[in-house]
């Protein structure tokens, strides 16, 4: 009999691991994309160079691109020392998380409802369910499936918490959930989640008379978990901001924000059951939606609520699943908006298993089932299938950055951000008059559309259309005063046509939104070098020297100014300094050579020398530093 089990229990994990690894066998194939996999991955020297120390410190002290998620960052810095820019690995990486992720959908199930085959039935269900795809497929979401991972890592050990409840086991949850955080925010929900365990599968509210004061050691559990949220809501705000990924009140409404969270919600239960014409962005609808569709979307989740409640005598799962999709769900559904989508298959990851639980657990307990156990076992059969075989063609969607643009053209021929991005892709390749065409499209859909618009005026500026160019930039940070590219683009368009007083204003705004970016700070000791004001260049040089002591230009620059404002000493270590950075930096070597002249110092001056000659034999100014230097040594010698 034990052996049996054993037998069972094998089977059990063996099709877990295929349900969660042969519909994605398409992405071991796929490329990065040049969606967020560019920023995180394949341009990021910081991830690039492996597992240091100092990596280590950057990613728990950093914010990047738009948030704070160390856990997420180690794991990309782990894969880059492991595989290098191996995508096929990187992708293996995502699959292996989605496979332990199901594991512990299935486990925690069937631990804490003893129902092996409904708890079996649920985890393969979520393996394979379309609206995953994107969470696997995409390198760059990786947060998603580690703070799941987390997630459901928490859920477990709340688990044996329960049954025996000491600090130490309390600890083991609650750094579950730390670490879950720390790998991507979402986990903001997982002490709601607690609670509505407690009600079902846990079981352990107690619903008698004084609910309250009988139930109150389950909420002081609860409240040191809200104890972390304002520090990482807080982070994770400031972080959209600097991304420029926070939707302005101006832009999206309140009242838009709440219609497409209703909408949405119906969505993502449509796209649940009916996982069609699935795509990488669903745009915002702004105010391009109807009444009557809020009202649907609005009447269908007071529908289910209701029905539920009236349900929760009889059967209280249906309300706890309900209730666990809502609450998951609610801190990306929109009313505080970040990037450009009204919903995304990835937000399902979590909230999608209170669906299942409420139509497994709850409508698997129903008569009707019962009665005809054997039909609806085929119709699981036929949905596991179904969800199999949309999952692996969906994963071909992500092939690479093309495949995947041309698909949300397909699907949503209204998504801006997809014209946008085909946009990019062109410019790469070179292909700039394509880039305007599918940049005009992305402002044709949403006129205020920042970043396109800032990008196509760097399209006009390459081909020399500096007119266009200029409008471009304008209207970019009309649209978005916030945008630091379109300030720091209409100095540079400025600068070129020696409108240096312009150029230096557009620098300054620029600098106001990012204090931190060296090369706005150069740029302005450039237009004041040219203004013949090096006394104050040199003080932007050093700001910007302070923020990129390792960019060789600037430090250059900043050399330039102290030489010529006297401070020879400063001016020689810089050059130095600038030659270490880049030995073919040939003005920092003419400079450096000049005043080791000045100082006499012909021996250090004929090494710099030869070692410039070295990379330029055949620099005219370099062979007269040479002739000066070696007839200096003739003197010296006679002398």
């Amino acid at each position: 009999m034990g052996k049996g089990r054993e037998i069972k229990a094998i089977f059990f994990y063996l099709f877990l691991v295929l349900a969660s690894f042969l519909p994605f066998i398409p992405l071991l194939n796929a490329e990065f994309v040049h969606w967020d996999d560019d920023v995180y991955i394949v341009e990021n020297a910081r991830v690039q160079k492996g597992i240091t120390l100092d990596n280590i410190k950057w990613a728990f002290t950093t914010i990047y691109f738009g948030f704070y998620y160390p856990m997420t960052w180690l794991s990309h810095i782990l894969d880059c020392e492991l595989f290098g820019l191996n995508s096929k690995m990187h992708h293996l990486t995502n699959i292996i998380w989605h496979i332990l992720n199901t594991f512990l959908v299935f486990v925690f199930f069937e631990n804490s409802t003893k129902e092996k085959i409904k708890s079996f039935l649920l985890a393969t269900i979520f393996a394979v369910h379309p609206l995953n795809v994107e969470s696997v497929a995409w390198i760059s979401e990786r947060k998603n499936l580690i703070s799941g991972f987390f997630f459901l890592l928490g859920l477990n050990l709340y688990l044996i918490y329960t049954k025996n409840q000491n600090w130490r086991n309390y600890a083991f949850v609650y750094t579950a959930y730390l670490l879950g955080m720390l790998s991507k925010p979402i986990l903001a929900t997982f002490p709601f989640a607690l609670i509505l365990a407690d009600f079902w599968p846990l079981q352990r509210v107690r619903f008698e008379k004084d609910f309250l004061s009988k139930n109150k050691g389950l909420l002081y559990e609860k409240i040191w978990f809200l104890i972390p949220l304002p520090i990482f809501t807080y982070l994770t705000i400031i972080a959209q901001k600097q991304a420029d990924a926070l939707a302005t009140l101006s832009y999206i409404p309140l009242k838009d924000r709440l219609a497409g969270a209703l909408i949405a919600y119906a969505q993502y239960i449509q796209n649940f059951f009916l996982p069609l014409k699935l795509t990488a962005l669903y745009p915002h609808l702004k105010n391009n939606y109807s009444v009557i569709s809020v009202i649907l979307s609005a009447s269908l989740l007071l529908f289910l609520f209701l029905l539920f409640v009236k349900l929760i005598k009889r059967e209280k799962i249906y309300l706890i699943g309900f209730l666990w999709f809502v609450i998951n769900l609610t801190p990306v559904i929109g009313i505080i908006q970040v990037g450009d989508q009204a919903r995304a298959d990835r937000y399902m990851y979590i909230p999608m298993i209170g669906i299942l639980m409420a139509v497994i657990y709850g409508f698997g307990e129903t008569k009707i089932v019962k009665y005809y156990k054997r039909t609806f076992f085929i119709v699981y059969i036929l949905i596991f299938a179904l969800f199999s075989i949309k999952t692996y063609y969906q994963c071909q969607t992500w092939k690479n950055t093309e495949t995947l643009f041309s698909n949300m053209i397909k699907i949503s021929p209204n998504a801006s951000h997809a014209y946008h991005n085909m946009a990019i892709i062109c410019k790469e390749r070179g292909k700039i008059d394509k880039a305007i065409e599918y940049y005009n499209k992305a402002i044709s859909i949403d006129p205020c559309k920042a970043k396109s618009l800032n990008n196509l005026g760097t399209c006009y500026a390459e081909k020399g259309d500096y007119e266009n160019a200029l409008k471009c930039f304008k209207k970019a940070v009309d649209c978005n005063p916030e945008l630091f590219q379109g300030y720091y683009n209409l100095g540079l368009l400025c600068e070129k046509f020696n409108k240096l007083d312009d150029a230096i204003y557009y620098y300054k705004k620029a600098i106001e939104l990012k204090p931190d970016k060296g090369n706005a700070y150069n740029n302005i000791g450039i237009c004041l070098v040219k203004k013949n004001n090096f006394e104050e260049a040199k003080n932007y040089f050093e700001k910007a020297y302070n923020l990129t002591p390792d960019n060789p230009q600037i430090v250059f620059n900043y050399a330039l100014a102290n030489d010529e404002t006297g401070d020879k000493k400063a001016a020689k270590n810089l050059y130095s300094r600038a030659l270490e950075l880049d030995k073919n930096h040939i003005a920092s070597r003419k400079k450096l050579i000049e005043i080791l002249i000045k100082e006499s110092n012909f021996d250090e001056a004929l090494k710099v020398v030869k070692e410039g000659l070295s990379i330029y034999p055949n620099d005219k100014e370099l062979n007269s530093f040479k002739e000066i230097v070696l007839n200096d040594e003739k003197n010296r010698k006679t002398d």
